[in-house]
């Protein structure tokens, strides 16, 4: 006999499992839901910012040792990029209780078994909901999207995972038609409690990026029809009653089904859902190529001004740096003049590719001019080593970068190319060199300039770290 894990879940939402290593992969069944693991808090916000209509994350399981150093802002983070996934707790008995388990929607024991893990997905959890925890208060966490929704949720956007090079896809604008399917009136719409949807509600999904655009349409489409049973599947599962493919432009999102109608009834539906999904997706696609470098793929000016903004405004509340660095490439003049635009542009690309290998998952490589850089470190979990600094360990970075920079070759130069390749930069470290992102980009700026007269190849530290 085949289990089934958390029946009833009408699409394939995925789970994200932070701590748990490989434990949900194990316990892993042709019905398994897709799971993402990741090893800590900062990981999974990367991760949730990932998902779109098309691929949503529903629940959030968390191991309790992940907790460790973690702050409340953590857990409101995550509720802010999917306001809609349950955070179900993993408890460890030998941990010592966290405050932070106040905060979740549930818990359930570890080891994870199958049994506690399928009820824990169908929103059962074995010790059910957790009547000891205090709940938020809603205004501050609807404060905090008012907040949001007033400039680039740059936030969200900069977790992203970085392009697996400089060739990656640029989605051409889509032109797309959406007409709602014309239906007489129902009186089974009233037996819906949902207030009554419309094309505004979807639009504002899209925009905000909240991951409820799926959601939404199903409850639109059932209003309008009075389908009561209609589902969405994005897996090749077989579904009862009249089913139609939910395709656009040669995409397939999926299939929709109900028992309440045939399928000519239901095809016009499925073919305004797969509009709809093309839509946010082409919408998700657009919004972070307008943040990317196109040569590079490096972030551009635009990100890296927001997502300082952002990295500074957290890093006030958890009390931890962040570290501006500048560079640019030494004499970059002279292989642009000498061996073309060509030859220069894969000295740009490599550069790039060279130190996102080297930075941390948390830190951003930014594109601000022609060959000039900047990096923002800003490792907002605080230090993972005991006894370790963030300036320390940025600084470790840098000179691991700036070393590795003058050993590559390329192949577009001759041997008669100037030398190694150098570079020169500078750093500046809030708190200690000031709490203004203009500042920091001008010290780390002028620091970069003094390594230059210094005598190029040499990095420029502040006081908060050691001197290079």
């Amino acid at each position: 006999m085949t289990r089934t894990l958390a029946q009833g879940r009408t699409r394939r939402a995925q789970i994200l499992c932070v701590g748990l290593g490989n434990a949900v992969g194990e316990l892993s069944t042709a019905d398994m839901p897709p799971h993402i693991e990741v090893d800590s808090l900062f990981d999974a916000i990367g991760e949730l910012t990932l998902s779109s209509a098309r691929t949503p994350i529903d629940t959030i399981l968390i191991a309790q040792p992940a907790l460790d150093g973690a702050t409340a802002e953590s857990i409101e983070a995550l509720r802010d990029i999917e306001p809609a996934a349950r955070l179900i707790l993993v408890r460890d008995a030998h941990a010592i209780h966290s405050p932070l388990s106040a905060l979740f929607d549930h818990s359930v024991s570890a080891p994870l078994n199958f049994n506690s893990l399928s009820t824990a997905l169908s929103g059962h959890p074995d010790d059910a909901r957790m009547h000891d925890a205090a709940p938020l208060e809603q205004s501050t966490h609807d404060q905090a999207a008012d907040d949001d929704a007033q400039h680039v949720d740059t936030s969200q956007e900069s977790l992203r995972a970085k392009p697996e090079s400089h060739h990656e896809h640029v989605a051409q604008p889509i032109e797309i038609e959406i007409q709602r399917p014309t239906v007489e009136p129902n009186p089974k719409r009233s037996t819906l409690a949902d207030e009554p949807l419309g094309d505004v509600d979807l639009v504002e999904a899209i925009l905000h990026q909240d991951g409820r655009l799926l959601e939404l349409c199903m409850r639109l489409i059932m209003q309008q029809t009075g389908w009561t049973d209609v589902l969405f599947n994005d897996t090749n599962e077989l579904m009862d009653g009249a089913v139609a493919s939910v395709v656009y432009d040669g995409d397939a999102y999926g299939m929709l089904a109900t028992e309440s109608a045939d399928a000519r009834a239901l095809k016009p539906w499925a073919d305004w859902l797969a509009r709809w999904l093309a839509l946010d997706e082409a919408h998700h696609t657009h919004r972070l190529n307008s943040l990317r470098d196109d040569l590079t793929g490096a972030w551009n000016r635009r990100f890296f001004t927001n997502f300082l903004c952002e990295s500074l405004k957290r890093a006030r509340q958890l009390r931890v740096p962040v570290t501006v660095m500048v560079f640019d490439i030494d004499d970059f003049k002279i292989y642009n003049d000498q061996y073309g635009h060509d030859a220069g542009d894969e000295i740009l690309i490599e550069t790039v590719r060279l130190l996102e290998s080297v930075i941390r998952q948390c830190d951003r490589v930014c594109r601000i001019g022609g060959d000039e850089f900047a990096v923002i470190f800003a490792d907002l979990e605080g230090p993972r080593a005991a006894g370790s600094a963030h300036p320390d360990a940025v600084g470790d970075i840098a000179k691991r970068f700036q070393k590795q920079v003058t050993a590559m070759t390329f192949p577009k130069l001759s041997r008669e190319a100037p030398g190694s390749l150098t570079i020169s930069g500078g750093l500046a470290t809030f708190p200690w060199d000031g709490d203004d992102p203009d500042v920091l980009l001008r010290l780390a700026d002028q620091r970069a300039l003094q390594s230059k007269r210094a005598g190029k190849n040499v990095i420029t530290f502040g006081p908060a770290s050691d001197e290079s």
